[in-house]
């Protein structure tokens, strides 16, 4: 048995919902925004640095390209979460 990521308390296997290693009780798997009280599901949350948003609420990091910017594997994704929270843009270091 693990505690919950949210509030810390022990959660038992029949209600836990289980993410990136992470267990959280089905009452603390909600939206990391202030004001927004939307219970998450495995098929529609976002993780952004460890916290759970709702689609409408997840940090949006990437800058708008260019349309005729076409991605390329030469410049790799560098964050594994940027590319959930921003599918279609990369990002570039120098």
């Amino acid at each position: 048995m693990k505690n919950c990521s949210t509030c810390q308390e022990k959660v038992y296997p029949f209600e836990k919902i289980e993410t990136n290693e992470k267990w959280y009780h089905r009452r603390c798997f909600r939206c990391s925004e202030d004001g927004c009280k939307l219970t998450l599901t495995l098929q529609n949350f976002q993780c952004n640095n460890g916290l759970l948003y709702c689609n409408k609420h997840v940090p949006k990091y990437c800058p708008a390209l260019p349309k005729a910017f076409k991605p390329s594997s030469m410049f790799p994704t560098l964050n594994p979460h940027l590319a959930q929270v921003c599918p279609n843009d990369i990002a570039i270091s120098f």
